[in-house]
Parts: structure tokens; C-alpha cells; sequence
């Protein structure tokens, strides 16, 4: 850790913010951390105590940590928002026997501390990708609760009428959604674009392709392989010695909607579902994926590879 740099850590709730840092704040007494409401006037009056460049460091909670990073990002600070699994598995690795809001934040902000060099600082992005990106969240939090509902109706005859209303109700939804959706792409040149590369893809359609969009637009990626190991295609080895363990796939990535736009959909079943989709000059290199017997989660680490050697990502 750098001398004279402070870290903190914020553990993010709907309604507070605990805070703390790394070295550990002796301010507080007896360990306490600070907390605060997670309101926009508490947010920037905790900021402005803070040193210009700050590193601040919180998981992401899907929307409720949004305000707080773009908060901090506006008020010149270095922000990072984690993967709460990789934080999990470190505060395993450290031995915690509890978990509190201050000890999370207290985990996070030895986190950043020991990582920062090599995590990625975040940024907005545009005001059309973050709306695009809240937007497809909520549409698949509905589609995710539409489903549990239409089967728990399930065979439930007296409710068969209010079923069938309820679905077409919920089609209108998902086609308002869908058009506000279409509506924010077409205002971003960028986005437009992409997607409309990504539509020349066999079996990508309007719902995925703005999916991969929004999340890929967000990103620079070095290389093809940095494409991979952030979907969550990546297979994990499990290898020691003579032995060759079976692989499975990482799962890394930070969305369900995403991931689910691109294992679900394009690779979930890469042995047949890939044919086609590929450039032509990039069949070879997925046969050779198949022809060596790859199980299905290298098979789809290869497929992804092929279709973004193509440049269609």
C-alpha cells in the first residue's frame, strides 16, 4: 500500500452508507464507522471532507450504490466499483467469522487498498448508456418475476382467465420497454452501430444484441481473450497432476441480463447452436474446439472467440 494514501471502503444499503477505511480511521472511537444516509445532500457533504483523488471503493448492489459513484466520479475521486463474489471470497481468505455493514466496509477498503493497481476505475459512461443499461435491468427483473408468477398460476384453473389478462397485460409492458429501449439506441450513434453489427449475427435479435451493446460499449477490451474472461465463458481448470478435472465455467460476468444475452442465447449449447453464426474464416478454429473433444464450456469459450475475432462484437 502507498504511503499517505487513504482508502476507503463504503458498504452500501438502500437507505445508509457505512464508511470505512484503510489504515483504519482512529477518529472513530472504539471501531465505530461512520455511516450516513445514502441521500444525495449527506453524500456530497461527506465528500467535500475528503482529499481531491480520494480512492473510494464500494460492491455493486444493482442500483442502490449508482448515486454514490457518480457522486464521488463528479467530485474528482478515484471510484471502484467491485464484484461483491471477489470481496466475498477475500474476506474468506481473511478469516472473517461474522459480517456486518462495518465489517463489509472494512473488507472492501482493505480490498482496494491491496488491488487498486490492478482494478479497473469506473466511469459513467453517458447519460444514454447508463438509462439504456437501468432500463434493460428493469426489464429483466420483470421478465424474471413474470416467470415465477406465471408458474406458480400454473394448472391453477380458477385463476385461468386472470392468467391469460395478466400476460397479455405484461406483453404490452415488455413492448413498451422494448420500444423505449429501441428508442435510446437510436439516439446514440455508437450504440446504433454496434448494434447493428451485433444484429448481423444468426439468432441475435433486437433483445440481445442491445443487451451486449449497452454492457460492451461500457468497456475497452484489450484483446479477444479479455472479451471472454469478462463474459463469464471462461473455463475454470481444475487440473492437478495427471489429473484433468472437468471444466466449468466462471460465470463472471457482472449482469444477469448480459450474461444471460449471450450464454442463454447464442452459446448455451455451442456444439450445434454456433453453426452458422461464425465467420467462415473462423469455422476452422471452432472445429478444432469440437475435432479435440472440448466439453461444452471450452467449446463456448471458443465459440465467443470465433465471433469476436469476426469483429461482430
Amino acid at each position: 500500500m502507498q504511503d499517505g494514501i487513504v482508502f476507503t471502503g463504503v458498504d452500501v444499503g438502500k437507505a445508509e452508507l457505512v464508511v470505512a477505511r484503510q489504515p483504519s480511521d482512529r477518529q472513530q472511537p472504539n471501531g465505530q464507522k461512520l455511516r450516513l444516509p445514502n441521500t444525495d445532500s449527506s453524500i456530497l457533504k461527506w465528500l467535500r471532507t475528503l482529499p481531491p483523488g480520494s480512492h473510494i471503493a464500494m460492491e455493486s448492489t444493482g442500483r442502490y450504490h449508482q448515486r454514490l459513484a457518480l457522486l464521488a466520479y463528479q467530485a474528482g475521486m478515484k471510484v471502484y466499483v467491485l464484484n461483491a463474489r471477489d470481496v466475498h471470497f477475500y474476506a474468506k481468505a481473511l478469516g472473517m467469522r461474522g459480517k456486518t455493514d462495518p465489517s463489509d466496509a472494512l473488507v472492501i477498503a482493505r480490498y482496494v487498498a491491496e488491488h487498486h493497481e490492478k482494478l479497473r476505475l469506473w466511469g459513467p459512461g453517458t447519460p444514454e448508456q447508463r438509462r439504456l443499461i437501468e432500463m434493460l435491468r428493469r426489464r429483466a427483473a420483470i421478465e424474471r418475476h413474470l416467470s415465477a408468477i406465471d408458474d406458480s398460476l400454473e394448472d391453477v384453473v380458477d385463476l385461468a382467465r386472470q392468467k391469460a389478462s395478466m400476460a397479455r397485460y405484461a406483453a404490452k409492458l415488455l413492448a413498451t420497454i422494448d420500444a423505449k429501449i429501441q428508442a435510446l439506441i437510436a439516439s446514440d450513434v455508437d450504440l446504433f452501430e454496434r448494434q447493428q453489427r451485433l444484429q448481423t449475427i444468426a439468432g441475435v435479435g433486437p433483445q440481445i444484441s442491445a443487451v451486449l451493446a449497452a454492457v460492451l460499449s461500457r468497456n475497452e477490451f484489450a484483446n479477444v481473450g479479455a472479451v471472454i474472461a469478462y463474459s463469464g465463458l471462461d473455463p475454470r481448470p481444475n487440473d492437478s497432476g495427471n489429473k484433468r478435472g472437468r471444466r466449468a465455467l466462471s460465470n463472471a460476468w457482472p449482469g444477469r441480463a448480459a450474461q444471460d444475452a449471450l450464454a442463454g442465447r447464442v452459446l448455451s449449447q455451442p456444439q450445434q447452436g454456433l453453426q452458422g453464426r461464425v465467420p467462415v474464416d473462423q469455422e476452422p478454429r471452432l472445429q478444432r474446439h469440437r475435432g479435440a473433444g472440448d466439453p461444452g464450456a471450452q467449446a463456448a469459450e471458443g465459440g465467443l472467440g470465433c465471433l469476436a475475432h469476426g469483429n461482430t462484437i
